[in-house]
């Protein structure tokens, strides 16, 4: 699994120290996968097949009216207004029994191990997510919307380790913020990705001016942005990044459609990567079995100190200091 270094506007775990972070990320998970493996090997899940006294909510009767929609709204109510304070499943929980309440994850017992494998990486998923917005004052009540983006799922769970993610990041570039679409950052390149999603074997054709135009058999023809314009972008911003901050480190551009294809013959070819092409770049970033390279880290952590999460977080310090300054000199 990648690790999700930045999502969005959301300050993460990485921006306080990337170099710290990105270690520990692949020992937990190591150790994570490890115990599981060990237990199912074992033929004893018990620790991590979910009890349903344990798991289902509680909704009280409200006191006028019992109807199930009155039940969920002010279940819904309660799970958005109790921030952090939701991960505890009552204030008397000791350390213990919550450690034992989060490692279970399992409905039923694996019929293989693959299916093991998929049902950690769907756990493993949720706590990527908590990683990348646990600096943030707002992070649970945003959790659920990015639990079912296929689109970043798929990037989280099929590409290795060693690949470092920037998903639709909002960076501040000068003093505008910018939101850009996926950046890979692998051992030995920097990848600005934009993902073509429709339906199966549609085609998607260059235009004329700022537009392309995708078309399949079961579907009437749509207008689309053209997305080399938002690459050439990601890609300018990028450079300029590196570049202010001493970093030599490759920046390379690709618009993906993993189940469709691409007709743009005067486009450059190795930036048109479509289901003709995708399995073969795809296996090139898999099969690099490098470790995490320092000048990776380093690149990596150029973008996000360009964050707009963490500008926010500076500006604030600021704003304190000037204040706590301005009330002493005014004794």
């Amino acid at each position: 699994m990648s690790q999700l270094i930045k999502l969005q506007d959301f300050i993460s775990r990485y921006e306080q120290d990337i170099y710290h972070y990105s270690s520990q990320y692949v020992s937990v998970k190591h150790q994570e996968w490890s115990q599981l493996k060990r237990a199912f090997d074992a033929g004893d899940l018990s620790s991590y097949l979910i009890k349903e006294k344990m798991d289902l909510p509680v909704i009280a009767e409200l006191p006028e009216e019992g109807s199930f929609r009155k039940k969920v709204i002010r279940l819904f109510r309660k799970d958005r207004g109790a921030g952090k304070e939701a991960e505890d499943v009552s204030l008397s929980e000791t350390e213990d029994e919550k450690t034992e309440r989060k490692k279970r994850f399992l409905r039923t017992v694996p019929a293989d191990e693959q299916e093991l494998k998929q049902a950690f990486l769907n756990y493993f998923y949720s706590f990527q997510l908590k990683w990348a917005m646990s600096a943030s004052d707002d992070s649970f009540t945003h959790l659920g919307r990015y639990q079912f983006d296929e689109q970043l799922r798929f990037v989280l769970q099929r590409f290795p380790d060693n690949c470092l993610v920037l998903y639709r990041p909002v960076l501040e570039v000068k003093n505008v913020s910018v939101e850009l679409d996926v950046i890979l950052l692998t051992p030995t390149d920097t990848w600005c990705l934009v993902f073509l999603e429709a339906e199966d074997d549609s085609v998607f054709t260059r235009g004329e001016g700022r537009f392309w135009t995708r078309t399949h058999h079961n579907k009437a023809a749509k207008k689309v942005l053209d997305p080399l314009i938002t690459l050439n972008r990601m890609q300018w911003i990028i450079e300029q990044i590196f570049t202010a901050k001493g970093i030599s480190f490759p920046v390379r551009k690709a618009v993906i459609c993993r189940n469709g294809y691409i007709n743009n013959p005067n486009a450059d070819l190795e930036g048109i990567i479509d289901k003709r092409k995708f399995t073969k770049w795809f296996d090139s970033i898999r099969h690099n079995h490098s470790t995490i390279k320092h000048l990776q880290l380093k690149a990596a952590n150029a973008l996000l100190m360009h964050g707009s999460g963490m500008n926010r977080e500076r500006m604030n310090k600021e704003e304190e200091l000037s204040g706590n300054h301005g009330e002493s000199g005014s004794w």
